[in-house]
């Protein structure tokens, strides 16, 4: 098959880049004798790369996509014709989205797959975008790939689930795959030195427990919440425990609430003392920055599937979850799950947890049990039997 690629995404520095990444690594790496083009704007393909063995279309843009495709924005129509353009000169079997964010129209015949995570920005649009105007461009996106996509695949049956709840017309075209894991996501050891080095990099101290919470600054994550839920921490039996917010505040394309987060910390006595923003954490520092943590939290008011509690996982980091959305389904009996929309249950998940160290030893056992055997590698293959199946027989495949 001939398989075109939106790359788009492999440059978002949150998760849906280490999804896309993760993917299209290991399709490169796939037997099977396919071939796959990846289109990409100049701008990002001058400042990353892609995987090896993939074949690159660089597209004329005004701006990088993964920057114009931002909640407060959109990308011109200019932009995005430059990308139809550049799929229309070519023929492709199918052609795949790893993120519906990126979408774009393609006037052809051909087969489109698009990935969508999860509903949240049509069940939560004041907590995904910062005014109506997005979220009405976030409707016409929706639409579009309604109209056009073939097969959409999600990662969580929580996620399917709730996609055919909100679009029943895709009920007979959604298509379950496995999240996968990069190998570097895995126990390490640091040394007292290097241990030292990562945690002055990022603002963490070195010598006391840290809660982790790891992904985006948005609305949704629930992190308000969480700054409450520290707070009561402080000051009921106190803590040396610092909570480190780990997440893009700076380039971050979502709508986010750093600014919000910034100043209930600053307006705080416990907070300002013991709550740190690390901002982006670099890809080859996330398996040590895990390393460092006591536990991580992940209190999200919904989730298509909750990545950062996998990666966490399978390096040996205790978990404590939101029961909302997909993350009792990710964790799978793996994790300690609180409704995170009380603060004074998330207190004392947490106290909990850092108190008992029997807990936090079955929590890590568990955790790692869970993320063995995921791998970007059995992901493609699923991927790509879904692809053959659709191309082979002009319908979406059972």
């Amino acid at each position: 098959m001939d398989i075109g690629i939106d790359a788009t995404p492999c440059f978002n520095r949150r998760g849906y880049g280490r999804v896309a990444l993760g993917l299209l690594g290991a399709l490169s790496r796939t037997p099977g004798g396919h071939r796959y083009v990846c289109f990409a704007d100049g701008h990002s393909l001058d400042r990353h790369s892609l995987p090896e063995g993939l074949e690159v279309r660089r597209v004329s843009t005004g701006r990088a996509a993964v920057d114009s495709a931002r909640a407060s924005g959109h990308r011109s129509v200019k932009d995005v014709l430059s990308f139809m353009r550049a799929v229309r000169r070519e023929r492709f079997d199918a052609f795949f989205f790893p993120a519906s964010t990126y979408f774009f129209p393609i006037v052809n015949r051909t087969r489109k797959v698009v990935v969508i995570y999860d509903v949240t920005p049509e069940r939560h649009p004041e907590l995904c975008f910062p005014n109506r105007s997005s979220a009405a461009m976030w409707k016409l996106k929706s639409l579009l790939i309604r109209r056009q996509a073939d097969l959409v695949v999600t990662f969580s049956e929580y996620a399917r689930r709730s996609i055919c709840e909100r679009y029943p017309s895709y009920e007979r075209r959604i298509r379950l795959l496995p999240m996968g894991l990069g190998r570097e996501f895995r126990p390490i050891a640091l040394s007292r030195e290097a241990r030292a080095e990562l945690c002055h990099r990022y603002g963490l101290p070195a010598d006391r427990p840290i809660i982790l919470y790891m992904g985006g600054l948005s609305p949704h994550k629930n992190l308000r919440t969480l700054l409450t839920a520290y707070e009561l921490m402080c000051r009921g039996k106190g803590t040396d425990a610092v909570l480190a917010l780990c997440g893009e505040h700076e380039l971050d394309p979502f709508h986010s609430e750093y600014e919000v987060l910034r100043q209930r910390v600053a307006e705080s006595r416990e907070l300002s003392a013991g709550v740190v923003f690390t901002g982006y954490v670099a890809e080859e520092d996330l398996p040590g920055v895990y390393a460092v943590a006591t536990l991580l939290v992940l209190p999200s008011l919904d989730e298509g599937f909750g990545l950062t509690a996998l990666e966490a996982m399978a390096c040996g980091v205790p978990a404590l979850v939101s029961r909302a959305g997909a993350l009792p389904e990710t964790t799978d009996g793996a994790a300690v799950l609180v409704d995170a929309s009380r603060p004074e249950e998330l207190a004392e998940g947490m106290s909990r947890m850092l108190s008992d160290e029997h807990l936090r030893v079955q929590l890590r056992e568990a955790g790692l049990k869970r993320a063995a055997g995921l791998s970007w590698d059995r992901s493609a293959e699923q991927l790509i039997a879904l692809l053959e199946e659709l191309v082979g027989c002009g319908r979406p495949p059972t």
